[in-house]
């Protein structure tokens, strides 16, 4: 199975992916404490963040590691799904802002 991750060594300045997902972290922290109380789709929230200077991946789905440790450390919280434009209008999900530290 190719990894999720690929692309890490040649996209973030360490090419380490535990630094590239704090760097990702991070950013996603940013963007949250800007928006506090809105919902927003993972695409959103990583097309916010790659604009902002984190390193584009080749895959995507990343973020979805990404999405789960904002949650456990209670800077997001899924609150239901929504359609995206990345998956042809498939639900995906919906996440509230919650704000804080969690960096």
């Amino acid at each position: 199975m190719e990894s999720l991750f690929e692309g890490v060594a040649t996209a973030h300045p360490t090419g380490s992916v535990d630094a590239w997902k704090e760097t990702a972290v991070a950013a996603l922290c940013d963007f949250c404490d800007g928006h506090v109380g809105e919902d927003h789709l993972a695409e959103e929230i990583r097309a916010a963040a790659e604009a902002n200077g984190v390193a584009r991946l080749d895959d995507a789905r990343a973020w979805g590691q990404i999405m789960k440790m904002a949650e456990k450390r209670g800077v997001i919280k899924r609150v239901g799904y929504a359609p995206t434009a990345s998956s042809n209008g498939s639900p995906k999900a919906l996440w509230r802002m919650i704000g804080g530290e969690g960096k």
